[in-house]
């Protein structure tokens, strides 16, 4: 962020042309790392003429849930995001409908999740344990 907005000052940001596609995923339940943050760094990032950034908040999210949370309870939103840019490397949009938890997705370019790993009540203690 800092970064950002000093290269910003000095007049050495990139044109705008030259920005890749962003997208910024946060929960806004993290106590580590708060989403005030990806709010800065958007603002930063746009300011400095990134012109495709695209910030996405996701209510009740933690700062563990997409990588021990979510993938031991099933489809989730947050999980969908990451896995359909990790695998298609592209900023798709969030409009799709997610899975029914347990089941396969079975729409063209959505990621196929597995069922639950363990029990939701578990899931439910592990979240409420996890001090991140």
């Amino acid at each position: 962020l800092e970064l950002v907005r000093a290269a910003t000052a000095a007049g050495q940001s990139p044109p705008a042309d030259r920005w890749p596609r962003m997208a910024l995923y946060h929960g806004r339940a993290d106590r580590t790392a708060p989403c005030h943050h990806s709010r800065a760094l958007d603002e930063a990032l746009r300011e400095a003429g990134a012109r495709e950034v695209r910030l996405t908040l996701y209510p009740g999210k933690s700062h563990t849930d997409p990588i021990l949370e979510d993938p031991f309870s099933g489809a989730d939103p947050l999980l969908r995001s990451l896995l359909a840019l990790v695998r298609a490397g592209s900023l798709l949009p969030d409009t799709a409908t997610p899975p029914t938890p347990g089941t396969r997705a079975s729409a063209v370019g959505e990621p196929r999740l597995l069922p639950p790993m363990v029990p939701r009540p578990l899931v439910r203690l592990a979240r409420w344990a996890n001090p991140f």
